[in-house]
């Protein structure tokens, strides 16, 4: 017998306890595309095999497996697009479609929480330098270790975007640390 991921003894299919009751089941594949996603033990021929309503039952079983496999991937490639639409893949900080989203949501909380709320516009100096004596590799470098420094310097759930190349922005609940 075999499965997805690999070879499977035959006494692995079915419990001890099953194999008491009869010695012969039916064992039937469950299959989405060319894939074994499952079995279906019957403890003997059913008359509904006759007519081929068995086939058609499995079929149902089939596409209801993998009807619910596609959602479950579909919603994993949704949520996974949704992020990457608001968020910056370098440093993980919101990007604009974020800071429209969100930033202006997040200001307002802060104000009406604490009474006043910090806004940090933060560049790296000399960028273009950066990326025309070193690489663009080394400018990603640059702005991955400027990000991971912006964290460090506003409180925990201060809202932070990058706001372009080497431009940032933080909505702070205090003032942002003297790391920066």
């Amino acid at each position: 017998v075999y499965h997805c991921y690999g070879q499977v003894e035959s006494s692995q299919i079915l419990p001890e306890e099953m194999l008491q009751l009869s010695n012969f089941y039916l064992v039937l594949p469950l299959r989405s595309n060319r894939l074994a996603i499952g079995i279906v033990v019957l403890p003997e021929i059913p008359e509904m095999m006759e007519y081929g309503f068995l086939a058609m039952y499995l079929s149902m079983i089939e596409n209801a497996l993998e009807n619910v496999r596609r959602k479950v991937v579909m919603t994993k490639h949704s949520q996974l697009l949704d992020d990457l639409y608001l968020h910056d893949s370098l440093t993980g900080f919101f990007n604009r479609f974020g800071l429209e989203k969100y930033g202006s949501m997040h200001y307002k909380e802060v104000l009406a929480k604490y009474g006043r709320a910090y806004v940090a516009f933060i560049d790296i100096d000399h960028m273009k330098q950066i990326n025309d004596t070193y690489g663009h590799k080394a400018g990603d470098e640059a702005i991955s270790t400027a990000s991971r420094i912006i964290r460090l310097a506003v409180d925990r759930d201060a809202f932070l975007m990058r706001y372009g190349g080497d431009e940032f922005v933080a909505v702070c609940q205090a003032p942002v640390k003297e790391a920066i």
